[in-house]
């Protein structure tokens, strides 16, 4: 590491290489662009997302807004209330379009109904008690622009409140409404992450450093990463969006806990009585070489989450990965060029109950492996109550707009969740759907769709023709002459009547439970002979899709997992020269994950996106105090007592602060608004709590009753 300390010792040489990098990364900051659409979670480029596309181009089903209108009258008595309200929204400049049971119940719609049927789609737009009614709204492409659409529902909520009478509600659905949450919840979380993060700084920096110096150049060293790391975002054109808001704090917390090794290292030397310059070159040498690794490591675990099949998630790892080896570069460059100015005022020993534990944990290691053992026997348990468990539009707190509508929309609709399947005759000639066979496939298929615990209702084409009896000319001439009736029908059908979309209704579910009825389905129609020219697509819709996403991504993110344990066990073993050290190494980081993820599994919780992602990530930070101490524990075949004691008070009190601070970093994702980003926190939080447990209290027990049980001498040990 000398030539660590040689290159800080340029007085000019360091600050003007890290401005003349600012300079030339500050470009890429234009290109920054946070997206809150729900789709950017979707590659442009996957097979879902393309089928889902133009299944959304066949039938006219581009994003719009849902207006929930919910009174304690019946709307089918307030016609002229409703058609107002329509023709109000309508003339508003964002407004292309506006849909509603006012039109559609007219009586010159044009549609002549049996005396005996409903409406096909009634109740899709109106419940079953009349109170609450749905108003489509299609807004232009500027007014759903993400940077517009804030201001867009803004202007419409108050519109349609003016118009609406006292004790009526109003909220917001569909696509356009979530991703307008998406919006408000990242700028919440930005807005909040940045003070929390400043106290964070302030208060871990005052309550062990205490020094001006130290804590300029740590600051320093934070904006840095942190204006560099969003330059090259920008520059890579990286997909930002609800979760990226988390990953300032990944990337401020990891930088804190790699300069508190080194400000830990030369405290402790400066108290001995080493020059404060000499004792910085001492704490490098000690620190130097497990940070490289350390971070080499935490590097290559967030580098592991380009295995995502969900571009926001990696562009998140290739921030992180950025950010620790810059933070690495900046602790041993910019961190050690402040240190020169450091002073040795106030200094004094850390009285850590930590040390105390890790010293009993050593004599009386009974009592810390009780703990262990039972915890591991009832995470296995809990481990088995695993599964996908995901929903989107449960990613917001009870309270927001948008978890309201769904609440409103599951009592009063057949439910918030819907797949789609879309019915393909492929044939070239017209009223291909009306053929005998392909009417009853569809009925067939549609009773069994019903049959399924999770489906409430099933909308088909051939709703229509049972309420009306109407003939596939008279269907067309609909879909060619009448815009209110053609505008639900081309939803459902295409100008040929050669195909047609199946839309199913869902309680509220989870993507374990789609999943499972996509199974079931698939199992079903494996059964069935389709006529020779029908084709069914597989489920479709954004609801599906993120199942699927979930599913794949917990899939990789088990894989990254994997790739990370296989690379520490690598890594131990070459650098310790000793297979056994390796493989305790991987056990002491496994156990945290299998506690936290059992403790997770008894409360019911499932693999979600945030939950896989923190699966990804966790053992490229856990590592870290492991490494640590495995690369300043001693290598002697005989360890007596007081050198592990003397070992163990040198490198805890890192430990102990890194850990602290981690653990509050990640924490205060757990105040975030967004699912995701409150599961990863919170479970990359209580597992870098519980290494701490098994890195301090149980692995230097291990540690040397394992280089006992190599040595010939047998010499009073631990």
């Amino acid at each position: 590491m000398t030539w660590i300390l040689t290159l800080s010792n340029h007085r000019l040489g360091v600050p003007l290489f890290w401005l003349v990098l600012v300079a030339i990364m500050t470009p890429g900051l234009a290109n920054l662009e946070l997206n809150s659409r729900y789709d950017a979670y979707f590659a442009n480029d996957s097979a879902d997302f393309i089928a889902n596309s133009q299944f959304e181009r066949q039938f006219e089903r581009t994003d719009s807004l849902w207006l929930v209108l919910q009174s304690s009258f019946d709307w089918r008595q307030q016609l002229a209330l409703l058609t107002s309200i329509e023709e109000a929204l309508g003339q508003q400049a964002s407004v292309t379009s506006v849909l509603s049971v006012a039109s559609l119940l007219s009586a010159d719609n044009g549609l002549q109904l049996l005396p005996y049927k409903a409406f096909p789609r009634l109740n899709s737009l109106l419940s079953s008690d009349g109170t609450t009614c749905l108003v489509e709204i299609n807004l232009n492409s500027q007014a759903a622009n993400p940077r517009q659409l804030n201001q867009s529902i803004t202007q419409i909520s108050q519109l349609v409140a003016g118009l609406l009478p006292v004790g009526s509600q109003h909220y917001f659905y569909g696509p356009l409404a979530l991703n307008w949450q998406y919006a408000q919840v990242l700028k919440a979380d930005l807005l909040w992450f940045a003070p929390g993060l400043l106290v964070l700084i302030l208060v871990c920096l005052y309550w062990r450093m205490r020094s001006l110096v130290w804590l300029t150049a740590i600051i320093t060293n934070v904006f840095i990463c942190l204006y560099l790391t969003l330059a090259l975002a920008g520059h890579l054109s990286l997909t930002l969006a609800a979760i990226s808001g988390f990953v300032p704090v990944v990337i401020v917390t990891l930088l804190l806990s790699g300069s508190c090794h080194l400000y830990l290292g030369w405290a402790r030397h400066v108290r001995l009585g080493v020059a404060p310059s000499e004792a910085m070159h001492l704490s490098v040498s000690e620190h130097g070489k497990p940070m490289v690794w350390a971070s080499l490591t935490t590097a290559v675990g967030f580098a592991l989450l380009m295995l995502s099949p969900s571009p926001p998630i990696q562009g998140v790892g290739v921030m992180v990965t950025f950010a620790v080896l810059l933070a690495l570069a900046l602790n041993l460059s910019l961190l050690l060029w402040f240190s020169r100015w450091a002073r040795t005022t106030s200094m004094q020993a850390p009285k850590l109950w930590s040390l105390r534990w890790a010293f009993r944990a050593c004599r009386q290691p009974r009592f810390f492996w009780s703990i262990s053992i039972v915890a591991t026997v009832m995470a296995c348990a809990g481990l088995t109550q695993l599964s996908v468990r995901d929903d989107p539009l449960s990613y917001f707190s009870a309270d927001n707009p948008l978890s309201q509508a769904r609440q409103v929309l599951e009592r009063q609709f057949s439910g918030a969740n819907h797949v789609y399947f879309q019915l393909d005759t492929q044939t070239k000639s017209s009223y291909g759907l009306l053929q005998p066979e392909v009417v009853s496939f569809t009925n067939q298929f549609k009773r069994f769709l019903v049959s399924q615990a999770q489906v409430t209702s099933v909308d088909t084409y051939v709703d229509w023709l049972k309420a009306t009896g109407i003939s596939g000319s008279t269907l067309k001439r609909l879909l060619d002459d009448n815009p209110d009736i053609s505008h639900i029908l081309r939803r459902e059908l295409n100008a040929e009547l050669s195909k047609s979309a199946i839309t199913v209704y869902l309680s509220s579910t989870d993507t374990s439970s789609m999943l499972a009825l996509e199974a079931s389905i698939n199992a079903w129609l494996a059964q069935q002979t389709l006529p020779s020219h029908l084709t069914l697509s597989q489920a479709l819709g954004p609801q599906m899709m993120f199942a699927r996403l979930s599913r794949d991504n917990g899939i990789n993110m088990l894989m990254s997992f994997a790739m990370s344990a296989l690379l520490l066990v690598v890594l131990v073993a070459w650098l310790r020269c000793s297979i056994p050290l390796a493989i305790l190494a991987l056990l002491m980081n496994l156990l945290p994950i299998l506690w936290v993820f059992g403790l997770w599994g008894f409360l019911g919780g499932g693999i979600s996106l945030g939950s896989a992602v923190a699966v990804g990530i966790i053992m490229g930070i856990v590592v870290d105090d492991s490494l640590h101490l495995l690369l300043k524990l001693p290598a002697q075949g005989a360890i007596q007592r007081q050198v592990m004691n003397a070992a163990l008070a040198k490198i805890t009190p890192a430990i102990t602060l890194t850990s602290i601070i981690l653990v509050a970093g990640f924490g205060l994702g757990g105040l975030s608004d967004f699912g995701p980003i409150r599961d990863l926190s919170g479970l990359s939080a209580l597992m870098i709590a519980a290494a701490w447990w098994a890195d301090l209290l149980l692995l230097p027990h291990l540690y040397g009753r394992l280089l006992r049980s190599s040595s010939d001498d047998h010499s009073p040990l631990l």
